[in-house]
């Protein structure tokens, strides 16, 4: 007996060290709004009443389209629609998107780290300078969906119906944040039957089985995947593939690839 409560004590002492760690893990406490100032703000926070958007000429179309997301998020919450520009101006406060190798980026990104890495990004603040930045352009793009979300933006929100906090003004919280390599390298999203649900019905209440999906109805589903960062979508293969759905996907960084009867599949990198 006496044995077992020996073996036993350092079980249990092992399982609530377990439990008080799990408290504390990042996936327990809140995202959506976690990094905005709802007090004072403290040295080091950014107010984005004003700012804008840098996006060089030569990024990839996935985190143009990041870019565009992401003034929109702002929008909602702080009611100001940051410009989206190619080059920062002196007086405003900027949220810049970089890739690495396409333009020079501050020594606290820590860029030699994250060279050559697989969607690995870095977030951080530096005087009246937001750094969203990508080991690859699909990097950065989920700085910036990453990003939204922590400014309380619901990945979700297209399906939910959530609507942020309006935050006025809409201050950012000293951050320094880095995102390291996926554990899994393609993540995404198999919507099945998507040829049923967006169709109008017929007299007898079935959906019809003629025209196309509406591009608009994947538009919805593939920002969902991207702010959920995931990186590949698998339309169901009864529907038409039609070319500007497969464009889409690509020009907004997810791989399109096929599954079930199909055995070839097809995609771009970002």
């Amino acid at each position: 007996m006496t044995q077992l409560r020996n073996r036993t004590i350092p079980f249990l002492l092992l399982l609530l060290a377990c439990l008080a760690s799990a408290q504390t893990a990042p996936w327990t406490t809140a995202l959506r709004g976690s990094w905005v100032q709802t007090g004072t703000p403290a040295q080091g926070d950014v107010t984005l009443r004003d700012c804008e958007i840098v996006v060089s000429d030569d990024e990839n179309s996935a985190v143009h389209q990041a870019a565009e997301f992401l003034a929109g998020d702002i929008e909602k919450i702080g009611s100001h629609r940051p410009a989206v520009v190619k080059t920062p101006s002196a007086d405003r406060v900027n949220i810049r998107l970089i890739t690495l190798g396409h333009g020079e980026v501050p020594a606290t990104i820590d860029a030699g780290a994250m060279q050559g890495q697989w969607e690995s990004y870095r977030i951080v603040t530096a005087g009246r300078t937001v750094w969203l930045v990508g080991s690859n352009p699909r990097g950065t793009a989920f700085a910036a969906y990453t990003l939204s979300e922590r400014l309380g933006v619901d990945p979700l929100y297209i399906w939910t119906g959530y609507t942020p906090e309006h935050r006025d003004p809409l201050v950012l919280k000293r951050t320094s944040f880095a995102q390291g390599p996926p554990a899994f390298r393609y993540r995404g999203f198999f919507h099945d039957d998507e040829d049923l649900l967006p169709r109008p019905f017929d007299a007898n209440g079935y959906p019809l089985q003629t025209g196309d999906v509406p591009l608009d109805w994947y538009k919805r589903f593939f920002e969902t995947a991207l702010r959920l960062r995931m990186n590949m979508v698998a339309p169901y293969t009864r529907v038409h593939r039609r070319y500007e759905v497969q464009k889409l996907a690509s020009d907004w960084g997810l791989y399109y690839t096929s599954h079930a009867m199909e055995c070839s599949s097809s995609g771009a990198e970002a």
